[in-house]
């Protein structure tokens, strides 16, 4: 089979980074014989004509697109133009979105032959295979959805595959998706220390339940880990073949293992790489101790992004974040004391029966932290979150994932207007950055265009963002 992979990235990001799920499944394709293209808009501007002349250079049998609930309205212009191309194509939709929301998916496209829920590598390989043989047996492909043959009509979603062992997966096809073609972009870390930053993934899988998060949806809730050798193997790769000095984890359970971080560490340390590392999503903070900081300051880490979300033990609470703000301030100050390893924390303000005192004592909190960095999250309700359905019981009815997009604040929490949330979220940004200390800090990092670029990109879309959602 001939076979191309699409992502969209988030539309309104301005980011691209190379898409690892789609790299894998590159991997898993070209296991079973397959012949492989990756077609990546977000480096592209969402160009959907750069990608009609893709499908038309190219005979492809199979067209594989990774949804997310932020793009749908894209996702419908990339399907809608692979079928006017090609139309004998076949077409199948995976990622976030059909994860959660499998039976939508196949309402929400018509013109889509299949989707996938769940880790994709043997559902794409299996179907793939099936078609090259012209032998259809849909029940037997793990994680597959596809509409009965009787009607025509109801949706089916086989069983997943029970979880995969990460080190049989192999390396992501890094050569479909060569590290300096994004060294331009927003990365991860929007402000690399490094020129030709880098992602990788050591696990998957997440025990926790977050009401905001649907990680565990996805990937499972059992916590499988790569080999800590093959990890670093790939990382020795990545710097000898694509001149990748800066790499980032993109794990949220990092830290998890103390055992494993320590390893990681020391495995670096050994094999003398000139590569920096960061962890730029936002681990569990309760997972740091004194050893693990200092191991991965040793090792070359030059940031650590925390999982902070709030300063209202009510609001962490009803996260399900099992987290208590005590232990924050208390980290947080063990990171500072243990290390100079640079430090982001994320937080939400908006979280559905919150209230302007609570958004202004996280404000304070945030300010009050020895952190160089912060980012002020409005919610963003997603397909599979368990907050969606207490959001709605709140009274919030105008929906539509097509309203979905990272520069919109398109919910609100009852008794806060959308003005008023847009401008706490301001008052955030500017009181904790117009600071002694930390502006001079991101002043530091403007050390290429690049990263002056991305940092005015990004204060921009934060301060004066370009929109705001539907009033209710």
């Amino acid at each position: 089979m001939n076979v191309l992979l699409v992502t969209t990235g988030v539309p309104g990001a301005d980011e691209a980074t190379p898409d690892l799920g789609m790299g894998y499944l590159a991997t898993s394709l070209r296991k079973s014989g397959h012949d492989v293209d990756f077609f990546d808009l977000s480096q592209r501007g969402q160009c959907i004509e750069m990608l009609e002349t893709r499908l038309r250079e190219n005979a492809f049998d199979l067209v594989a697109v990774k949804a997310f609930s932020s793009a749908l309205g894209l996702v419908e212009q990339i399907v809608n133009k692979a079928k006017e191309v090609l139309p004998e194509s076949t077409i199948i939709l995976g990622g976030p979105h059909p994860s959660c929301a499998p039976e939508h998916t196949m309402e929400r496209f018509p013109q889509v032959d299949y989707a996938c829920v769940g880790e994709g590598e043997r559902c794409l390989s299996f179907l793939a295979n099936q078609l090259a043989a012209g032998e259809l047996a849909l029940p037997s492909i793990p994680g597959l959805v596809y509409r009965d043959k009787q009607d025509g009509k109801t949706v089916r979603v086989n069983p997943r595959e029970p979880e995969l062992d990460l080190d049989s997966l192999g390396f992501p096809a890094w050569d479909l998706m060569p590290p300096r073609e994004y060294q331009s972009y927003q990365a991860g870390y929007p402000l690399p220390v490094g020129r030709v930053p880098a992602p990788i993934s050591v696990s998957r899988g997440c025990p926790y339940s977050c009401t905001f998060c649907t990680v565990h949806t996805i990937m499972g809730r059992r916590v499988r880990y790569r080999s800590p050798a093959q990890a670093l193997d790939e990382i020795e790769m990545l710097v000898r073949d694509y001149g990748v000095d800066e790499i980032h984890i993109v794990d949220d359970l990092f830290t998890l293992k103390k055992d494993y971080v320590m390893t990681f560490c020391e495995g670096l340390k050994a094999r003398k790489l000139k590569v920096r590392w960061a962890v730029p999503y936002g681990i569990r903070i309760d997972t740091i101790t004194p050893e693990v900081v200092r191991a991965m300051e040793e090792s070359g880490c030059c940031m650590l992004a925390l999982g902070i979300e709030s300063a209202n033990q009510r609001i962490l609470d009803l996260m399900n974040k099992r987290l208590d703000v005590t232990t924050v301030r208390e980290k947080v100050n063990l990171l500072r004391r243990n290390g100079q390893i640079a430090l982001l924390g994320y937080f939400i303000i908006g979280y559905p029966t919150e209230t302007p005192e609570e958004i202004e004592r996280t404000i304070d909190f945030a300010c009050s932290l020895p952190l160089q960095m912060a980012g002020f999250c409005t919610l963003r309700l997603t397909p599979g979150a368990q907050i969606l359905e207490m959001a709605k019981e709140e009274g919030w009815t105008e929906f539509s994932w097509d309203d979905i997009n990272v520069e919109t604040i398109w919910y609100h929490p009852k008794g806060i207007s959308f003005d008023e949330l847009m401008k706490y979220r301001r008052k955030a940004y500017l009181k904790f950055y117009f600071h002694r200390k930390r502006l001079p800090f991101l002043l530091r990092r403007c050390t290429s265009l690049r990263n002056i670029v991305v940092l005015l990109r990004l204060g921009k879309r934060r301060v004066f963002p370009a929109h705001t959602g539907r009033a209710t």
